[in-house]
């Protein structure tokens, strides 16, 4: 593919295999052979792929049908090298938008990851043309000089809708256990505006508005900002654990829109806004200096992203969202903390409703993990949620509601330690472990389609302000500033993440007063909050509930790379990454290695277990940032990795057997998590060492 001779000559040959298959191809050019026999097809990039799996045809049908006049599209282009070859493809496409009747609002270049394109608007006659004619007949859409159409201003916040149960009024009590807020925030959150008076969360947040977008809220609908907000703050109220100790930076990056979804008004980036670009902006406000105005917060070390694009499921090619996420992530040392999505399909069961109804409450639980497991190729992960820097939130079954009647609502698993519903299931980029980590996400409930007995059992989603779920802070049409509801989604989760975080780094804060607080650096921090967090994650009992439904004799030899597409690298123990038992020991070390370096730590193997047959665990997290290169398919340039003592190796001084995920897998990404265990009695001389020796290697064109 090296220029346009190269694959002409590989059209031409592919075209002469599919003609003879005994053909003999030129010496030194045999192994083609092999790869065709693999290959349906070999075509030129054309208009079938600018659209694939885009959604726009189907946002253009409903943008038409409910009579909007300017239909807004963003074209993604190929970004070439050179600024010259950029300008002239960007002028040829701005060219076909003005023969189309439409207009160029924004164009957006970002050279470190690759990223090239236009945000357009359409008039509805040139529209309503290509949907009667079809893609083929349309100059603009067989543009070689674009990449992808995509819809404009998918990136959103779940919605909730209203019910007669929500409560708005009833006084809900807290304390305010921290004597002084520090008003240098940690955490900055990147979402809706959140109604900045309500009591829950009043003198914690610091909002930035520089593009004005509040003006155009009205207080009823800050929803999801005030959401994400109370729940980064307080938790779940439920049973809250008092606030943070520091304020949080808001920047609204969404506004609100009336009706066109769903009959709700949604929050969401404008149509006339590229995500990328008031991304890339909000980041850079952050930490860098603008004409005469200071960085703006840079004291933040992790941003809460709790929305996603659900028109954009991760599907090898990593998104633009999530390369400048993993851009930002590397250039400003920071944590981003992402919500997976939330995939609100319907549940079918296989089964008819009385035979659902008749079931046991754990026969039940079973048919749902079985009904969510057949719709796997569905629930991929959301744009940005794949960025591999990142860290990525999934749900888990839980939240603080007790005592709760479920009146016209089905509990899909009474086990609350379970996997959201509502979770992709899926991997990473190669296969990584992907989202990473599982925390309360509230319960997700729902009701059966049909109420005739002999029709199929099919569950859908109730996405009500009641009971169950988390209870966070929300604005009422009544003016309350102490109303609430009851919502779940990993947005939520991610915004537990980035609460857990920010005690983290006060935890951290307190280690370098410690007599080896030294070893420590802050240049790492970043770094270290993203191992403490993963290092809270171990597989529980939901392992052993899914491994009882899902496991067969066809995937029994490759389950433990199976289960991490529900489990990730497992709940999250939070108890565990800021203290330990007296039986237990947390080792922290942080550096920096370079390209094909090696670094080996040892630690004293305490006399104590020393020739006794007792149970023993050792967790094992390495945590790094990642340069990436998005112009090659390996994409992450630095590959750090570590290899744990187990099996029957001779300095496995600990006898340990047993390891919850693939070896293979939890290399893959940027967080490699190892929960290892064992019983059996080994013994060894007193003051032998563990060895863990991490090696750094280099990928996708990185040079040492």
């Amino acid at each position: 593919m090296a220029n346009q001779d190269a694959l002409s000559q590989l059209m031409g040959y592919w075209e002469k295999y599919t003609k003879k298959k005994n053909y003999k191809f030129p010496w030194g050019l045999g192994p083609l052979r092999e790869l065709f026999k693999r290959l349906h097809s070999i075509r030129y990039w054309d208009t079938e792929d600018r659209l694939r799996k885009t959604g726009l045809l189907d946002d253009w049908r409903y943008r038409v049908k409910v009579g909007q006049e300017i239909l807004p599209v963003e074209i993604e282009l190929w970004c070439r090298n050179d600024i010259s070859s950029r300008v002239s493809a960007e002028s040829r496409v701005r060219r076909y938008v003005q023969n189309a009747g439409g207009v160029i609002k924004q164009s957006c270049v970002i050279e470190e990851i690759n990223y090239h394109a236009l945000l357009t608007a359409l008039p509805v006659e040139a529209v309503t043309e290509l949907l009667d004619k079809g893609v083929a007949d349309i100059e603009l859409l067989r543009c070689d000089e674009i990449m992808y159409f995509r819809p404009s201003g998918q990136c959103m916040a779940p919605v909730f809708t209203e019910c007669e149960d929500r409560v708005t009024d009833e006084q809900v009590t807290f304390e305010n256990n921290v004597d002084e807020i520090i008003n240098d925030p940690t955490v900055a959150l990147l979402d809706g505006l959140p109604l900045e008076n309500h009591e829950w969360i009043k003198d914690y947040v610091i909002v930035d508005d520089p593009d004005g977008w509040s003006d155009n809220y009205v207080s009823s609908d800050q929803v999801h900002g005030t959401g994400m907000a109370s729940l980064i703050i307080r938790g779940d109220m439920g049973n809250s654990d008092g606030p943070i100790p520091r304020k949080l930076y808001c920047r609204p990056i969404m506004q609100p829109f009336p009706a066109g979804f769903n009959g709700e008004t949604r929050e969401k980036i404008p149509d006339d806004t590229l995500p990328i670009d008031i991304l890339h902006r909000a980041v850079r406000r952050i930490f860098e200096p603008e004409a005469e105005q200071p960085a703006i917060a840079p004291s933040v070390k992790i941003i809460n992203l709790s929305i996603a694009d659900p028109n954009r499921l991760f599907d090898k090619v990593m998104s633009p969202w999530a390369k400048l996420i993993d851009y930002l992530s590397e250039k400003y040392k920071v944590i981003f903390v992402l919500s997976a999505g939330n995939h609100l399909h319907d549940i079918e069961l296989g089964i008819t409703n009385k035979e659902f109804s008749d079931l046991s409450p754990a026969d039940k639980e079973a048919a749902v993990l079985k009904g969510v497991s057949a719709t796997t190729h569905e629930r991929r992960l959301m744009s940005p949620a794949e960025s591999i820097n990142a860290i990525t939130v999934a749900a888990y079954h839980h939240d603080e509601v007790d005592g709760i009647e479920f009146y016209n609502q089905i509990n899909p698993y009474p086990d609350s330690n379970l996997p959201s519903t509502i979770n992709p299931v899926t991997w990473g980029k190669k296969r990584s472990v992907k989202p990473e980590i599982l925390l309360p996400g509230g319960r997700a409930t729902y009701r059966l389609k049909s109420f005739l007995d002999g029709a199929p059992a099919i569950l859908e989603v109730l996405t009500f302000n009641k009971p169950p779920g988390q209870k966070v802070a929300s604005p009422a049409d009544t003016g309350s500033l102490s109303s609430f509801a009851h919502t779940f989604g990993t947005s939520n989760s991610a915004a537990l993440g980035s609460r857990r975080l920010c005690f983290l780094y006060e935890t951290v804060q307190d280690l370098y007063l410690s007599p080896h607080g030294n070893e420590l650096s802050h240049e790492y921090e970043n770094v270290i909050l993203k191992a403490l967090i993963c290092h809270g994650a171990s597989h529980t009992s939901n392992f052993a509930r899914i491994e009882e439904v899902l496991k067969e004799p066809d995937n029994s030899q490759r389950f433990k790379s199976i289960s991490p597409k529900y489990l990730g690298y497992g709940n999250v123990d939070e108890d565990r990454i800021h203290g330990c038992l007296d039986n237990q020991a947390t080792i922290i070390q942080c550096g920096k290695i370079k390209q094909d370096d090696v670094h080996v730590y040892k630690f004293k193997l305490p006399d104590s277990l020393n020739a006794k047959p007792v149970n023993r665990r050792l967790i094992i997290t390495l945590a790094w940032l990642s340069p990436i290169n998005p112009r090659n398919m390996a994409y992450r340039m630095a590959h750090l990795f570590f290899e744990p003592v187990t099996g029957d190796k001779d300095d496995n001084h600990l006898d340990i057997q047993n390891r919850e995920v693939d070896w293979q897998m939890v290399r893959n990404g940027t967080i490699q998590h190892e929960v290892l265990s064992g019983g059996r009695a080994t013994a060894y001389a007193s003051g032998t060492n563990l060895e863990i020796v991490i090696q750094c290697k280099g990928q996708a064109g990185a040079k040492a």
